[in-house]
């Protein structure tokens, strides 16, 4: 039998036109593989670049996410300095800082639909809430000591007004620093930064393994391999299919959105539970993700999907905390995958003379995915120059 028959291989056409000459390609078209795309191309203007992404379009959590600036809520940063040194800490802060203004000089305001609408932190009971009211004061002068930012946190009592969450714990801890944004408005302007710039980006490609061996990088797709002077491999959660022994793990957000309703009472974004749940509002719908707390072995998995199990705490959540009893209609659905770690460092580094990675943004990459992207271009360049 002939052993070649339904194999599909480049042709000599397509390998010069599409794959010659090289000098870097980039796995992954997220937030961080086009801003190292992107930034590669101010360090080296004449360079061919070339972004490989597996889906139909960026596929895992650049696109899927809830479209928060992810500055941090009171109760993550508080969790955070259980387990991390204080340096540690506000380095994350800063680099979250920074990495916003940077995407938000790079994108603009108008195309990322950024709203300075600020975070809401909410409790289920006074008790809860009074312990992290007690430390504001401690954590807006380390963010001040970090960022300079100043009165990041503070105290609101309830208004009658708010939302049922807010009334019973007579209050919420106010972060005038978040904002939300429109994160698939944000992917189409850095893809077309990059067209601008003439990166080329191939999406439905999944590079299954790469080779470097010291003089250029081997990159295994399904047609052949491909030859680039560097790579770097951005694929967040799912870079343990390229990598062995990363401490990279993928995890699962679950994410629903309701139909439109006749009076949204949101007016900013809402984290819960060490932001484990958020909520926000899209126009005149709800969005409200997370729940995997409620699961946390279950959601360590780079598969997609929904379990009934967490899909249906955010819809009692919804009605019990946010819509005073009224049960939600969803209309949509779907899921992202994460690439978390034991901290929130992320990790960017070579992995060979010509390789390098950018992966485990642990749930920032709106935040620090710019910065990221460009250290790791930088890193790249300084590595084959």
């Amino acid at each position: 039998m002939n052993s070649s028959v339904g194999s599909y291989s480049f042709s000599y056409w397509e390998k010069e036109a599409y794959f010659s000459e090289v000098d870097l390609i980039v796995v992954g078209a997220g937030i961080v593989g086009l801003n190292a795309a992107l930034s590669f191309k101010e360090l080296r203007p004449s360079a061919t670049v070339v972004v490989l992404e597996r889906g139909m379009i960026p596929q895992g959590a650049s696109s899927r996410n809830a479209g928060f600036a992810c500055f941090g809520s009171v109760s993550e940063i508080c969790d955070d300095l259980e387990s991390m040194e204080v340096s540690s800490v506000l380095s994350t802060l800063k680099m979250r800082l920074d990495g916003l203004r940077m995407l938000k000089s790079r994108v603009g305001d108008d195309l990322l639909q950024y709203q300075p609408c600020g975070g809401v932190e909410v409790f289920r009971t006074k008790e809860d809430m009074s312990m992290y009211v007690d430390r504001l004061h401690e954590l807006n002068q380390y963010i001040e000591s970090a960022t300079g930012l100043k009165h990041t946190y503070e105290y609101k009592k309830a208004q009658q007004s708010d939302i049922a969450i807010i009334r019973k714990a007579g209050g919420y801890i106010f972060n005038k620093h978040e904002g939300l944004l429109h994160p698939g408005m944000m992917m189409t302007a850095l893809e077309s930064q990059c067209r601008d710039n003439n990166i080329r980006i191939y999406y439905g490609c999944q590079v299954e393994a790469c080779e470097d061996d010291g003089a250029k990088v081997l990159c295994h797709i399904h047609g052949g391999a491909i030859t680039t002077r560097s790579l770097l491999i951005a694929t967040n959660g799912f870079a343990s299919h390229l990598l062995d022994d990363l401490e990279v793990q993928p995890v699962r957000n679950q994410v629903l959105i309701t139909s439109p309703m006749a009076a949204n009472p949101l007016s900013a974004g809402y984290h819960f539970n060490k932001g484990y749940v958020y909520f926000r509002p899209v126009g005149d719908r709800i969005l409200i993700g997370g729940g995997r707390h409620l699961n946390k072995d279950g959601e360590q998995t780079s598969q997609f999907g929904m379990t009934d199990e967490i899909k249906n705490y955010l819809i009692n959540f919804l009605q019990a905390h946010i819509l005073n009893g009224q049960k939600p209609e969803i209309d949509m659905e779907w899921s992202g995958i994460l690439g978390v770690g034991k901290t929130k460092d992320p990790i960017v580094k070579m992995t060979g003379p010509r390789t390098g990675i950018a992966v485990r943004m642990g749930g920032m990459g709106v935040a620090i995915g710019s910065m990221i992207g460009k250290s790791a271009a930088q890193m790249i360049h300084d590595a084959v120059d």
